[in-house]
């Protein structure tokens, strides 16, 4: 696959290449501060490592997305839950 740097959705509501939704978990996200990328050919140990800058459009080089959100995923009913979106392509 190959990663998406840009806006997700186009003229949709996000503007970033990557959506986090939250439905309760009272984790939080700020996606400057909580995302980044890594080119390189293993798994990047921590986010220290994931200081690769991907060109805008699709970055064939983006070999892995970081996420470090924040907080506490808490216990609740309903179940809370969150996801992470991207765009990607088939090679």
């Amino acid at each position: 696959m190959i990663f998406y740097n840009d806006d997700i959705d186009d003229l949709g509501p996000e503007t970033n290449p990557i959506a986090f939704t939250n439905n309760g978990s009272t984790l939080t996200f700020n996606y400057a501060a909580d995302i980044g990328f890594s080119d390189d050919a293993v798994a990047p140990a921590d986010m220290t490592d994931c200081d690769y800058i991907p060109i805008v459009g699709y970055d064939s080089d983006v070999r892995f997305v970081c996420i470090n959100s924040s907080g506490v995923f808490n216990s609740a009913t309903p179940n809370p839950s969150f996801s992470v979106s991207f765009r990607t392509r088939l090679k």
